[in-house]
């Protein structure tokens, strides 16, 4: 389930067709060329994503409803695409390394990708 493609980050998110329990936490760690998310699930809702930026480099995320990374167009330079369709849930801006993000994004169920779009 991870993976480097176009120079971004990717890790699909369950989200659960149960009943909504607000404030599921998922924790996880970005690192050069690999994101890691725990548990890999969590409840439609209110979401609370804590993660770690353990790298070198400073990393970005961009969570984007969608399952396979090969179905998002990629600009005529090669990034990824993620305008109309497929324009991100939740977006955090570039953070430094050893540094630390959290956000709350509400989902509905489906599966999402974590991107980083810094190479």
């Amino acid at each position: 389930l991870l993976g480097w493609v176009g120079g971004s980050t990717l890790f699909p998110l369950w989200s659960g067709a149960w009943p909504t329990r607000p404030g599921d936490k998922v924790g996880g760690a970005m690192a050069e060329s690999s994101i890691s998310v725990d548990p890999g699930s969590a409840r439609s809702g209110r979401v609370r994503l804590a993660i770690d930026s353990i790298g070198n480099r400073k990393h970005d995320l961009a969570l984007v409803l969608g399952d396979d990374i090969t179905k998002v167009p990629l600009t005529p330079d090669g990034n990824l695409d993620l305008t109309g369709a497929n324009r991100p849930i939740d977006e955090v801006k570039a953070f430094e390394p050893g540094h630390y993000i959290a956000t709350s994004p509400n989902l509905v169920a489906g599966r999402y990708l974590f991107v980083c779009t810094l190479s």
